[in-house]
């Protein structure tokens, strides 16, 4: 707690450091030694954390923490599922762990090309869900002039806020994955509706909706091209499937 400076290295391998003021010219590092709460800081210290580290409030101090990865495109990892979509136009987003988080959306305006490989894991949609404005009740929400391809895992939502699981407009394809809604909050849901797009279901892909719920549909709305629904699929579908307007095969 000096009003002077530090300058050099600063080194935390097991032991417990906190920073209370002073001017910190120089690098924060750490080991395998590192627990959470071992370093804390004042917020008004300016220090740098450590590559996969991060600094997080603890009351009037900020401890440092390492950062827990989900997900990963090439060589950047991601935080969240979330944050991964967001942050990738063109190529593979894997989930390295089951994780839980925020619906994930895709915006018409973003373009994008990419694939949510689950990696053989589970993504549960426990945080905010997402949609149109006003219509925020979504796990996935995915607007036309995206292709998305989702495979190799399980997604599913058990939170009140989420009432279906995928609600889509764009070019989809699910493959060998189980899309389970059977924990849908409500009655008469949708687990996957298509209002446009062409959508392939195919694999092993099964849709699951709770007695009474719908697995999916093919229904034309407004002014969006007519969706095209083809299930070719190994798996099962379990729940109505309804077509208004749109063509399925």
């Amino acid at each position: 707690e000096t009003s002077g400076t530090i300058a050099g290295k600063i080194e935390a391998t097991g032991g417990k450091l906190e920073i209370k003021a002073g001017t910190i010219n120089g690098t924060l590092l750490v080991d395998s030694n590192f627990s959470e709460g071992d370093v804390t800081k004042a917020d008004a210290v300016e220090l740098e954390a450590p590559a996969d580290y991060k600094w997080v409030a603890d009351g009037d101090m900020e401890k440092l923490v390492a950062k827990k990865y989900v997900a990963q495109v090439g060589d950047t990892k991601y935080e969240s599922l979330a944050d991964a979509v967001a942050a990738t136009t063109r190529g593979t987003i894997t989930l390295l762990k089951d994780a839980e988080g925020d619906g994930i959306f895709v915006a018409a305006a973003d373009a994008k090309d990419i694939t949510i490989d689950l990696n053989g894991k589970t993504y549960k949609v426990t945080g905010k869900a997402v949609g149109s404005t006003g219509t925020a009740t979504q796990g996935f929400h995915l607007e036309a002039g995206n292709t998305v391809t989702i495979k190799n895992g399980t997604i599913t939502s058990d939170t009140a806020e989420v009432k279906m699981l995928i609600q889509n407009y764009c070019n989809l394809t699910l493959t060998d994955v189980a899309v389970d809604g059977s924990a849908l909050a409500g009655e008469g849901r949708y687990v996957v509706s298509n209002n446009s797009g062409r959508v392939v279901i195919n694999g092993s892909t099964s849709i699951t909706a709770k007695a009474g719920d719908f697995a999916l549909d093919a229904c034309k709305f407004g002014d969006y091209e007519i969706p095209e629904v083809t299930i070719e699929t190994s798996g099962t579908i379990a729940g109505k499937i309804e077509a208004t307007g749109g063509k399925l095969e």
